[in-house]
């Protein structure tokens, strides 16, 4: 018995259309996916913007020499001390404590509290450990001459203890002193003087909030300049009077050419003659080289330094 033939089916072909269907899918599919990723890198960025608020970023810390005195400065309402002899002024806090002082002492001295609340302490003043204290002080040149070398003079590269610092238009180094058991740290600078000798300033105990008040305080320094006609005056009320019988004069004619002056003592107290007087600048200070009291003859090798156009 003959057994029929099965017959198999042909599935009909894919058209083009059904396979544009099927990579039509596919590239939606594809597209999604990149968007979706592209999405979610865009959000993790701005999630870690978030996390960093600008106003933690660290700033630079200015160095103490920068430090501006200009308006909005808390120094600008400070008191102001100003030395009439060697010319330098600087501001200081108001309100300071009183030292306690043997008689005629007459220094410069300031303390204040290290903090504010201690101020209400009836015995601040005689408690070390709340107050730190500023002292003022100056060296004259022939005591600098017989001195020895300071620490910071002999190891200037020790940046642990010297500090340099530029006070008043002055390179200078502030000695912050050596920690010792049970004393008290003392710091102390000094100011080259553009005439002779270094002004001086201490600050004891180091401590953070004394620190900060030397700091301002230094900033604030400066010396003082004085026209050459006003040196000059000052210079001849000393040197007239000591050197003839005229106490009361006037000058007239001053004329300056480079280091030298010229200029004529006019008398007003007692009747004689009028006398020129001749000055050098030297080392920023003024002296007088031919005048009454001098012995100066024609020949005088003083008289060949001195320039021909200022005895015109």
């Amino acid at each position: 018995m003959t057994q029929p033939e099965e017959t198999i089916e042909e599935q009909p072909k894919a058209g083009l259309l059904d396979k544009l269907k099927i990579h039509k899918f596919k590239i939606l599919g594809g597209i999604l996916g990149v968007l979706v990723f592209a999405g979610a890198v865009f959000g993790a960025y701005k999630f870690g913007q978030k996390q960093i608020p600008v106003g933690l970023q660290p700033t630079p810390t200015p160095l103490p020499s920068e430090v501006s005195t200009e308006e909005g400065d808390e120094t600008a309402d400070w008191e102001i001390y100003r030395d009439p002899d060697l010319k330098y002024e600087f501001r200081y806090p108001p309100d300071p404590l009183e030292p306690s002082r043997s008689e005629g002492d007459t220094s410069f001295v300031v303390g204040y509290p290290i903090k504010e609340e201690y101020r209400n302490d009836p015995f601040i003043a005689k408690s070390a450990d709340k107050t730190f204290w500023i002292t003022l002080g100056y060296i004259s040149q022939a005591q600098l001459n017989v001195m020895g070398v300071t620490y910071c003079g002999a190891y200037p590269n020790n940046t642990s203890r010297c500090e340099s610092i530029k006070i008043g238009g002055v390179n200078s180094t502030i000695d912050w002193g050596r920690e010792e058991p049970d004393a008290q740290t003392e710091a102390s600078v000094w100011i080259r003087h553009p005439n002779s000798g270094v002004v001086t300033f201490s600050l004891q105990p180091v401590v953070p909030e004394s620190k900060e008040v030397f700091y301002q305080m230094l900033s604030t320094f400066k010396f003082l300049e004085e026209s050459d006609e006003t040196q000059i005056r000052k210079v001849l009320d000393g040197y007239i009077p000591a050197h003839s019988l005229v106490k009361v004069f006037e000058l007239e004619g001053l004329k300056i050419l480079g280091n030298f002056a010229k200029v004529t003592a006019v008398p007003k107290d007692v009747v004689t003659d009028k006398a020129m007087v001749i000055l050098e600048k030297s080392g920023g200070e003024w002296s007088v080289i031919w005048g009454p009291g001098t012995a100066i003859g024609k020949t005088d090798p003083v008289l060949e330094k001195i320039p021909e156009g200022l005895l015109e």
